[in-house]
Formats: C-alpha cells, structure tokens, sequence
C-alpha cells in the first residue's frame, strides 16, 4: 500500500509538466525511426522525429518574438522516415535567404510541421481551424494538399469530405479528435482520471500506440507492395471526379477564408508523384496506393495504372493551381520540376532523403522569383 501511495504521489508531481489541451504531437519528445532501406530506397540510417512546445514537428518553439510558419498536410508534409533536419520544410528553414523568402522582415524564422498521414483538405481545415485560434503567433501556412482527397475518393466513391456540408455535424468532434494527441490526466475525464496511477495503466496497457511507436522500419509498405503485387486487374480509366474536384476546390476555399480570418499568410503546394505511364519494372515495384475498396489490408485487389493515377493527379493539380490563383494565393508548382525516379521517392509519392532536399531547392527557387 505504500509502494502504491509513493507511485501516486509521483505520478502526480510529474502529470504537472504535462500541458493541458490538445495537440498534434506530444510536446518536446523525441522519437526515432530505423527506415529498412530496402524498403525505403534512398534512406539510410537512425532518423530522429523531435516536437516543440507546441507539438508541432520542428527543433524550435514558436514565440511572439519569431516569425512562425507551420507546414499542413499528409505524410509527404509528415515525412516520418526523414530525420528532422532532412524534411523539406527544415532544409528551407535552413535557406540564408529564408526571412526575405517568407517577408519575415528582420524576424527569425521558425518553420514546423503538423502534417499527419492520410490527412485530406478536410482534416486539413478543422485541424487548422482550432491551431489557429489557439496560436495567435502563426505568421504563414505552407499547405501540400490533393493526393490523399484523390486516392481516398477512388477507393471510396462515396466518402464524404466535405467541410461545407459537415461544417456544423455534431459527430464531426469525435471524427476529427483521433488526430489529436491528449496528455495528461488533467485531460482525463474517466474514472481512472481520479488517479493518476490507474491513468498511467490504461494509458500504457489499454490505449493503443501512437503512430510514432509504430512501425519505425517501414514493413507496412513492404506488405501494401505485396497487396498490390497481387492485384486482379489494373484499370487505366478513372471514374468522374468532377464532383469530387469540386469538393477540394470548395474545401481550398475554406481553408483560405480561414486563413485570411486569422490574418495569416497562405502558400500552397500541389502534389509531385512517380505516377507515370512508362514507369519501368524497377519503380513500379515500388507502388502500392491507387487501390479500390480496403486495398491497404487485403491482397487480390483491383488499383488503377499509375498512367490513370497520373491523370487524376494532374487533375487535382489543375483544380489547386486555378483555385488558389482565383483567390490570390500563391500555388508553387513541384510536380512538374522533380524527376521521376528514386532520387526523388521511395513509393509512390513520398520523399527520399534527396528528394526532400530536391523540394526544398525548388521551393526556394520559385520563392526568390516572387521575392526577389
């Protein structure tokens, strides 16, 4: 009984520097990745993935006193098998010219990242929506979007992602708050909650990991290479997405009104593939997105070309480039400037160690051309 008193009362005193709230990440932790590089081709060696105080991805904290700009999107803004000074948006904080590149003025620039995997324009929105009414000190949003709004409607027609149509949904809550990480039993309201012993059980036997506890090594996509490797038929024509280009382009808009609300500058980024209708056997052993239905856990399925997939991307592009131009928001173009090969990717959309540097170069070079 003792024993479990003092473990309480220490369990306590430490639950203190938990801050309260909800956060992308959990705040300064370090996590670290050990990418196979036979899965993961052009990456090598221990990776380490560090958050701030605001759990965002980055080695700095914002503060009133530096020009902050957060990086939004899916896992090719993620970049969880990159180490933290090799991810795009870290090697073009690492620009000389990255204050006049971002107008920071004479402010220091600090840029992170909360890009999470799977994330569409619609959770882009709602998770944008409540970080910008939390961090007043956001300065810019550098937001890659469009790929996963594409492959999620071709492997569900009917998935609905619009932020128009469930902008006020009661259930919208509990649909978006798996991407948030709570810690901390100050943040606790079950009846382990009362105990910050019984809440440091549950959360360690009975709450599942979270994604930086799994797979550090990359063998899922090795497994959804062995899904798509059997697959029962390859489509080369995609399905209508008119109304689902409209559904992005209605979801950008949402996120620029958002934006301009909070007076806080927006950059967009489109979407660079190894989609291609010549791919050679090499890089196409290399897929594994573009299925239809459960394709990620299920082998036989049916997957569209990479030359459809290649079309429709080129699509969601399009629709990025006209709607942001249409609202006065800078669009940089990567897709069409990175070469189609393993320097750039290690699957079908995500950045290498060289890739990310090739990003961060284009980046910076369309950058000057606007600020010269």
């Amino acid at each position: 009984m003792t024993a479990l008193c003092i473990a309480e009362i220490v369990l306590r005193v430490v639950a203190k520097f938990n801050p309260p709230g909800r956060f992308i990440y959990a705040p300064n932790h370090t996590y670290y990745f050990y990418p196979d590089s036979s899965i993961l081709v052009g990456i090598h060696g221990e990776k380490k993935f560090k958050t701030n105080a605001q759990g965002f991805r980055g080695d700095e904290d914002f503060t009133d006193t530096t020009y902050n700009v957060l990086c939004v999107g899916g896992s090719t803004t993620e970049c969880n098998y990159l180490d933290n000074s090799e991810t795009w948006y870290s090697l073009l904080n690492q620009s000389p010219a990255i204050a006049r590149l971002m107008g920071a003025g004479k402010k220091h620039v600090v840029i992170a990242s909360v890009g999470l995997s799977g994330q569409t324009s619609f959770e882009n929105y709602f998770m944008l929506n409540e970080l910008l009414q939390k961090h007043k000190n956001i300065h810019q949003v550098i937001l890659m979007c469009g790929i996963n709004d594409f492959v999620k409607v071709l492997a569900k027609p009917s998935l609905n992602i619009s932020v128009v149509k469930q902008k006020d949904s009661l259930s919208l809550a509990h649909s978006i708050s798996r991407y948030w990480y709570i810690p901390g039993r100050i943040n606790d309201t079950t009846w382990t909650g009362h105990s910050a012993l019984f809440h440091a059980l549950r959360t360690k036997f009975f709450t599942p990991p979270s994604k930086n506890t799994v797979d550090r090594k990359g063998d899922i996509i090795k497994q959804w290479r062995v899904n798509y490797s059997s697959r029962s038929n390859l489509l080369d024509t995609l399905p209508d997405l008119t109304a689902s280009l409209d559904v992005f382009s209605q979801n950008l808009k949402q996120i620029f009104t958002l934006c301009a609300a909070h007076r806080v500058k927006l950059v967009c980024i489109n979407q660079a593939t190894l989609w291609h209708d010549t791919l050679p056997e090499n890089l196409s052993n290399l897929l594994w997105m573009g299925g239809i239905g459960k394709y990620q856990t299920q082998e036989g399925g049916v997957y569209y070309s990479p030359k459809a997939l290649q079309s429709g991307m080129e699509m969601y592009n399009a629709t990025l480039a006209k709607t942001a131009k249409a609202n006065n928001i800078l669009c940089i173009d990567i897709a069409h400037s990175l070469s189609k090969d393993t320097s750039v990717y290690y699957d079908d959309c995500h950045f290498n160690t060289s890739g990310a540097r090739k990003v961060a170069d284009e980046l910076v070079r369309q950058l000057k051309s606007v600020n010269p």
